[in-house]
């Protein structure tokens, strides 16, 4: 749960990290996670605390990031049901293949189920944060040509280990420049940026037992291109 980074928005200078920040309320903040330890998908973890109860417990550490699994020439649309609504993510696999293979294929694998937007402010929404070794391994930033605007959907990136990309994610709210080729753009909201903006603002550091929304589910549509 240390220092993740640091970086400017709008000339303020603001401390990123996991489940502390520095800076003001406004600042924003990426993930930690530990880097794979082999080459083949495998859980290593228990259900975090909290999350919905499920038949099956729900894996949240891996020991690799997943093969390729998604289709580069098909369509993919995330649904993520909150406790405020539905959000609708349609996510770009030919921009950035291996960012989203790995968003599919935990959320697939119910990985998101249970947890919440755990950090609400005006530039953004974090979600997805499963403790900090999970999901048990990074990837490399994708630079794209997709920008951090409102209703942009990323891929947190750590400033442990190898500093790659997480299975946390956000929602951008206000434009967010500085972060361009910092982390990597994955999709955009297409529905729902009302239910975004009705999540509740929290910051963990200054009130760390306030409710979160939680996420209900997030559910993968996979479609034929054209």
């Amino acid at each position: 749960m240390g220092v993740i980074a640091f970086f400017t928005v709008f000339g303020t200078c603001m401390g990123v990290r996991q489940g502390r920040t520095t800076g003001t309320s406004d600042d924003f903040f990426v993930a930690t996670a530990t880097p794979a330890a082999s080459a083949t998908p495998s859980a290593t973890g228990t259900p975090e605390p909290g999350a919905t109860p499920t038949a099956t417990p729900v894996q949240r550490r891996y020991a690799a990031a997943p093969p390729m699994q998604i289709d580069l020439e098909k369509q993919y649309f995330a649904t993520i049901a909150t406790e405020k609504g539905t959000i609708r993510v349609q996510l770009f696999p030919k921009e950035a293949p291996d960012a989203v293979n790995s968003f599919v294929f935990l959320a697939r694998n119910k990985y998101y189920d249970g947890l919440t937007f755990q950090r609400v402010g005006p530039y953004f929404a974090q979600g997805g944060d499963a403790g900090s070794q999970a999901p048990g391994y990074t990837l490399p930033v994708q630079v794209t040509s997709l920008k951090h605007e409102p209703g942009a959907f990323v891929l947190a990136r750590s400033n442990s280990g190898d500093g790659g990309l997480t299975a946390q994610f956000y929602i951008v709210r206000q434009p967010l420049p500085n972060q361009e080729g910092r982390d990597t753009v994955i999709g955009k909201v297409v529905e729902g940026m009302e239910v975004v903006d009705r999540l509740s603002p929290r910051d963990p550091d200054r009130t760390p037992n306030a409710p979160a929304d939680r996420i209900i589910s997030v559910t993968i549509d996979e479609r034929s291109a054209g």
